[in-house]
């Protein structure tokens, strides 16, 4: 019975692939100099706080998606979370990054990072732009949490 089964799984797993391999997939050459970059809120009226992005694959806005990031000089992100797991490998600049109740950890060229879904962090940007790929889970969202006293509560969600 377990012969079967395993039969039956590679079959399953072969099917899967050789339909995959039958998709026509197409290179993707993409210049550094060809690559545009938004301000990940600007189409909605929202300030992002000198983010930007230029999506390689997916679409932030449905699902999973990995984009190239460039966070402004001195940016300051606070106390928030996203929905989706991120995972980040800095490119250049430094990246700062902290758990919530944790210490700053200064991320160089290099680095990598995730952040699991709903984690609670903050993050920024030292005193040159930094620029790092990131790959999310799903859809982009930053939810803004709120300090009064010793209590937290998230409010109304980002999203673009």
């Amino acid at each position: 019975m377990n012969a079967k089964f395993v039969l039956a799984l590679a079959g399953v797993i072969f099917c899967f692939t050789h339909a995959d391999a039958k998709k026509a997939m197409k290179e993707v050459v993409w210049p550094a100099e060809e690559i545009q970059f938004k301000d990940m809120g600007a189409e909605k009226g929202m300030t992002t706080g000198g983010v930007s992005q230029a999506v390689l694959w997916g679409d932030p806005e449905k699902g999973a998606h990995a984009s190239l990031v460039k966070f402004a000089p001195g940016t300051k992100h606070p106390l928030h979370s996203h929905s989706a797991t991120v995972k980040v490998v800095v490119i250049s600049g430094t990246l700062l990054y902290a758990p919530e109740n944790g210490a700053e950890k200064k991320l160089g060229p290099g680095s990598y990072l995730m952040v699991p879904g709903n984690m609670k962090h903050t993050s920024g940007c030292e005193a040159t732009e930094c620029l790092f790929f990131s790959e999310a889970s799903g859809k982009w969202d930053r939810k803004t949490v709120e300090t009064k006293s010793a209590a937290t509560h998230t409010t109304a969600s980002e999203t673009n």
